[in-house]
């Protein structure tokens, strides 16, 4: 199995909430560092349970995304390197580890591969 060595491209690089044209256009995205969890870590966007894709650029060019419905981690989060060369996706469900994880080395194979069932590991 090969992964694709991508720049989301579509992804922004500031901290402001877009929407997103083509496929996914209502798909809202902002920035994680816009997000706040709550005391029963649901995650909040100006004071509502967020749906939508946060994301976040590290300092060193790294760069990832999660899914989230009504507060809670649900989809896939990917990461890529500063190159943009996928090197991870991990399934969540509320809240939980559930599905496949895994990840890849510099050309796109996978290395390493675990599956989850809420949080429990296979």
């Amino acid at each position: 199995m090969q992964a694709r060595s991508i720049q989301p491209s579509h992804a922004p690089w500031h901290s402001e909430a877009v929407e997103v044209q083509g496929d996914d256009s209502d798909t809202l995205r902002v920035a994680d560092s816009e997000l706040e969890f709550d005391s029963d870590l649901v995650m909040h966007y100006r004071g509502q349970p967020f749906t939508g894709v946060a994301f976040e650029r590290a300092a060193n060019g790294a760069y990832c995304e999660l899914a989230y419905v009504e507060g809670l981690q649900h989809g896939v989060t990917r990461e890529w390197d500063a190159e943009g060369r996928l090197r991870a996706t991990e399934t969540w469900d509320a809240n939980t580890r559930h599905g496949v994880s895994r990840t890849y080395d510099d050309h796109g194979s996978v290395v390493c591969e675990q599956w989850w069932n809420r949080d429990q590991q296979m």
